[in-house]
């Protein structure tokens, strides 16, 4: 299944690949959103919860780095680059 690319995020995310930990890992593989409530869509529609946010910068871009728990996996953090939006309110 993939989370379409709409208003909230760009490009399509295959939700497999967030569940086998595959996306999302760190910069690298950030999963780009237009929003911060893209985010929050992606982290319940992983069957997750945010446990913490937290703001990183790593050269010139920046990341939300969520850190999620759910009942039946382990806690992890979930990388989301939001360099589209971030700094546009300054």
């Amino acid at each position: 299944m993939l989370l379409p690319a709409c208003a909230t995020m760009a490009p399509p995310v295959a939700m497999e690949d967030m569940r086998n930990n595959q996306a999302g890992t760190g910069p690298r593989n950030a999963i780009a959103v237009k929003s911060v409530a893209a985010e929050y869509e992606i982290v319940r529609a992983l069957g997750y919860r945010v446990e913490s946010q937290a703001l990183r910068m790593e050269g010139a871009k920046a990341y939300d780095v969520l850190t999620v728990r759910s009942r039946d996996r382990p806690d992890r953090e979930l990388w989301f680059d939001i360099s589209s939006f971030f700094g546009g309110m300054f």
